[in-house]
């Protein structure tokens, strides 16, 4: 929010897991981000990324998942998915699934399909 109480931002994280065959790992999901037009390339959304990554880190999840522009993302130490072997459960150009550890080791041995909150009815 903004000094006059405007609403200029938003961010959720939703629970998440990768599922592999034979081990599941907790991890959030983070969608939407979202900026008011008019508050863009102020760092909002830079401010939002790396509060909720803080705030993350204190839950028993292991990373946060994005699909986004990997330009953007990868400031922020996001990673393509399929470095560690996550995929998506749809059709998805691998560059724009990303991953970033919220706890030191937080992806290693991780592999497997990315398996959103039934919520998202995917």
């Amino acid at each position: 929010m903004s000094d006059d109480g405007t609403l200029i931002g938003h961010a959720l994280l939703s629970q998440a897991a990768v599922v592999g065959p034979t081990h599941e790992w907790p991890v959030f999901v983070l969608a939407p981000l979202a900026v008011h037009p008019d508050w863009q390339g102020q760092g909002v959304g830079s401010a939002l990324l790396t509060y909720l990554a803080v705030q993350a880190g204190e839950d028993a999840r292991r990373a946060i998942a994005i699909l986004g522009d990997p330009g953007y993302y990868g400031r922020f130490g996001y990673q393509p998915a399929r470095d560690f072997g996550v995929t998506a459960p749809f059709a998805v150009p691998d560059a724009n699934l990303m991953l970033k550890a919220i706890v030191p080791g937080g992806l290693t041995g991780v592999s497997g399909t990315l398996r959103y909150d039934p919520a998202f009815g995917l």
